[in-house]
């Protein structure tokens, strides 16, 4: 089959136009296709399931790095203003401002760290649910043609 990094949801719909354009068999209710072509589609599938697996990984991973990076500037931001606040701290008045300052940095900065922790289990979670949703119609699809090549 004249793949050319197709993917995977492209390779399921030459598979569905396959089973919409194959000619029935009378007062059967059944198909009559091209079977090396559906064997050739599957072994495609085989091919491009890894590397879609692995963009999941690398998603995963792109998470982690941001998680990361994320708690590596809250910390520096926390290092930043104790520094700041033990420079001040020979004035009682500039002490009490440093302090609320770097209550306020502390606090912006896990919330900061939060939201990016967030945003990115979020995203991380809505790649690997649609990666499951279609490695389940993938194995559905298989399976119906794999029963059809059974039951011909």
């Amino acid at each position: 089959m004249e793949n050319m990094e197709m993917d995977v949801l492209d390779l399921l719909r030459v598979i569905e136009e396959e089973v919409e354009t194959a000619s029935s068999i009378p007062l059967s209710g059944k198909k009559m296709m091209d079977g090396q072509l559906l064997l050739d589609i599957v072994s495609d599938l085989r091919l491009a399931l890894p590397r879609q697996l692995e963009d999941a990984r690398n998603i995963v991973a792109s998470r982690e790095k941001i998680l990361t990076e994320a708690r590596l500037d809250a910390e520096e931001i926390v290092k930043d203003a104790k520094l700041k606040a033990e420079d001040l701290i020979e004035n009682h008045v500039i002490m009490v401002e440093a302090k609320e300052k770097a209550h306020e940095l502390t606090s912006n900065s896990q919330q900061s760290a939060a939201e990016i922790r967030e945003g990115a289990d979020a995203y991380a979670d809505d790649i690997l649910e649609d990666l499951l949703r279609y490695m389940e119609e993938y194995i559905s699809i298989i399976q119906k043609n794999k029963d059809e090549l059974r039951n011909k």
